[in-house]
């Protein structure tokens, strides 16, 4: 059975003071990521478990296709979130 899920994520990207050169290359500012994926069956291998699609907006924007791949040992789950977009690929773990 497929569910769709929403996730919202609101973050802040910060620059450690010891990298500021870098600090002024990048953005800065809130970013918000929006996904809206279809439900796979409940895996534990590290196969995919969702499919569906991102939005970044904020300090940066950017959106495409995402995908859950859900790896589990005893009672604790983690699941890594790929979203890709045309300016990249971020990984949520």
């Amino acid at each position: 059975m497929s569910k769709t899920i929403v996730l919202t994520l609101v973050t802040m990207l910060a620059v450690p003071a010891s990298d500021a050169p870098i600090a002024h290359a990048g953005p800065q500012g809130t970013v918000t990521v929006r996904a809206s994926e279809s439900l796979e069956k409940h895996l534990t291998n590290g196969g995919m478990s969702g499919k569906g699609h991102f939005t970044i907006s904020g300090a940066i924007s950017d959106k495409g296709p995402v995908t859950d791949y859900r790896t589990q040992k005893a009672n604790i789950a983690v699941v890594r979130r790929v979203a890709v977009g045309a300016k990249g690929t971020i990984t949520f773990s």
